[in-house]
């Protein structure tokens, strides 16, 4: 399989009259996370590749194509917002 510089794993979720779209992307060695609710961006972050090997001791040995491969095999309808107070 070819791995571009640039993935991306988009999960939309709608709850009441707000849509919530969470986007994982590769960019370079970090792992970027977008969150937008109702297409407008409310938080976004990035992790480097060695926090997660850090984080993760599963990841250590694998570049951040791999790591994202395995992002992708989350399924979309596992996912939940939780509103932090």
């Amino acid at each position: 399989m070819l791995f571009s510089k640039y993935s991306l794993k988009a999960i939309e979720i709608n709850e009441g009259v707000n849509g919530y779209k969470c986007q994982i992307q590769t960019i370079k060695e970090f792992i970027q996370v977008s969150l937008f609710i109702n297409d407008n961006i409310k938080q976004e972050g990035r992790i480097h590749i060695t926090k997660i090997q850090n984080e993760i001791g599963a990841f250590i040995g694998y570049n951040i194509n791999e790591i994202f491969e395995e992002i992708n095999l989350l399924k979309d309808d596992c996912f939940s917002i939780f509103k932090k107070e």
